[in-house]
């Protein structure tokens, strides 16, 4: 088992990250914030990739996670406003959002 250095979080993670002082290193650890979103009894999962796994320490390898984990989990949902734009690929748009002039290529 590894942490692959992908997360996904809900907006609640900022209320975690208040509440925590930075480590020896003088930095906020993620793992910190996480261990302090279970604390306050927000929903914390893992899940088990079977299919790949990219070691992420350069910048390159957690791109290439990132639009892996991306295009397993995002179809395209494009909800929001759109004004002389393109989508292409998986995309997700709020249904609030308002795009002008814009070309959205995903997974993002």
């Amino acid at each position: 088992m590894a942490i692959i250095g992908t997360y996904l979080f809900s907006n609640k993670v900022h209320e975690a990250i208040e509440r925590i002082k930075p480590s020896g290193r003088g930095e906020l650890e993620i793992t910190d914030a996480i261990q302090e979103m279970v604390n306050m009894g927000f929903k914390v999962k893992a899940e088990i990739l079977n299919s790949w796994w990219l070691d992420t320490g350069k910048k390159d390898d957690i791109l290439s996670a990132n639009a892996q984990i991306l295009d397993e989990y995002i179809t395209l949902d494009a909800k929001g406003t759109l004004i002389n734009s393109n989508i292409t690929g998986r995309v997700t748009i709020d249904p609030t959002a308002k795009l002008t002039n814009s070309t959205i290529r995903g997974p993002v």
